[in-house]
């Protein structure tokens, strides 16, 4: 599964673990990516961007990952472009009790051309995920950062205020089988 495809019938795979996002940042500093039970979410709805780039344009998104769950909240998922405007979103979805990567449909289909963007993953409770804890500091040195406010409901907002993480990174991306070169 390569992260950029030569060939239109590879997969395409970008996540926060690729070299596309924090990736290389994670191997650097020795982050180890924790099984379901080794991210437990810092806030009810509190929404976390994960930065990405892609070099390559990719078309026809139409699902998001995510980790399994230790409880029974709900969250949602979200793709962000570099100036903060929501391109896609998946709709409130129970997250599974597992630690097998949870596939969400996308309530639209979305091509990305080369570009900076976010992945947004917030929750309901405070529910472990998979994903990692850094420092502040190293979670910032990442790029990731947090929604300013906090929404009264889960929800993503259509423009996003940025401000300093606690260092957790869920693990989220997505998945294609189609490249537009």
């Amino acid at each position: 599964m390569a992260l950029f495809p030569i060939d239109e019938n590879e997969e395409a795979t970008v996540c926060t673990a690729s070299e596309a996002s924090c990736g290389r940042g994670i191997q650097l500093n020795g982050l180890i990516l924790t099984n379901n039970t080794g991210l437990t979410w810092p806030g009810a709805r509190q929404i976390i961007y994960v930065p990405f780039v892609l070099h390559s344009p990719l078309a026809q998104i139409s699902k998001m990952f995510c980790g399994g769950a230790n409880g029974t909240s709900n969250c949602m998922l979200g793709i962000y472009n570099g100036d903060g405007v929501k391109l896609a979103e998946t709709a409130s979805t129970a997250l599974s009790n597992s630690t097998v990567a949870q596939t969400i449909s996308l309530t639209a289909t979305i091509s990305l051309g080369p570009g900076a963007y976010y992945f947004a993953m917030s929750v309901d409770g405070t529910t472990a995920v998979h994903g990692f804890t850094t420092t502040a500091r190293q979670g910032a040195a990442l790029g990731v950062a947090i929604e300013s406010t906090i929404p009264g409901s889960l929800s993503l907002p259509a423009v996003f205020t940025l401000a300093t993480s606690d260092g957790s990174v869920p693990a989220v991306g997505f998945t294609t089988l189609t490249f537009n070169p």
